[in-house]
């Protein structure tokens, strides 16, 4: 586990304080298990739901609270809204640069097929790092060639989950899938937990979650409930 993030208050909307908090939180922990060379970040939603615009959000503000610049590409056909130019104009050689509000969120405007990212992508993300430090990248969890691609040196894949609404064999599932790919991910970023706090994630590590080296097949599976 990476990250827990609060579900935001029905009552209280404007104050999302807490989960801005959780997003640094869980960007830091990223870089104490991955270290602070993992510039792209492919994040895989292990169920419907499992990330939104809020999510996207607050990964962007959590970057730029540790001071790193920060872009998110969503190539799913059902993404997130999209910020600035579309990924159609990027691949077609547009400009790369963030929105007028400072978040560079790329989506398609027209459906891309799979084979066109998979041969395209990888090359725009490389641009993408010579204007942002971290490109996340959000990949549907049946598009193993598009993630193989992008497992280039400084890549790691982070799942994410719902509580409540991830089942735990949608995540086994997803990271069976990964385990064959031969992929492992350095975590789990639960969304819209409770208010009870599940203690301090660090302390829940074990030895091989700091160190790949010291993993072997008998990956633990976090449930998502």
């Amino acid at each position: 586990m990476i990250g827990q993030i609060p579900r935001r208050s029905r009552l209280h909307p404007e104050s999302d304080n807490g989960a801005i908090a959780a997003y640094e939180e869980a960007v830091g922990n990223l870089v104490a298990l991955a270290g602070g060379d993992m510039r792209t970040h492919i994040v895989i939603p292990a169920s419907d739901g499992a990330i939104d615009d809020d999510a996207i959000t607050g990964l962007l503000e959590a970057q730029r609270l540790i001071g790193a610049t920060a872009c998110v590409v969503d190539t799913r056909e059902a993404h997130v809204t999209g910020h600035g130019h579309t990924l159609n104009e990027v691949l077609d050689g547009g400009s790369i640069s963030d929105g007028e509000d400072g978040h560079a969120v790329f989506v398609a405007d027209e459906p891309l097929s799979l084979d066109t990212l998979v041969s395209e992508l990888p090359d725009v993300v490389a641009a993408m790092h010579e204007e942002f430090d971290v490109v996340v990248v959000i990949c549907e969890p049946g598009a193993s060639a598009l993630i193989e691609q992008l497992m280039a040196p400084g890549a790691g894949v982070i799942i994410n989950v719902r509580h409540n609404a991830t089942s735990a064999t949608d995540l086994v599932a997803v990271t069976t899938r990964l385990r064959v790919m031969g992929i492992r991910p350095v975590g789990v970023v639960m969304l819209h937990t409770g208010t009870k706090s599940l203690g301090s994630i660090a302390e829940s590590w074990r030895v091989s979650d700091r160190d790949p080296a010291l993993a072997g097949a008998g990956d633990s599976h976090a449930r998502a409930d």
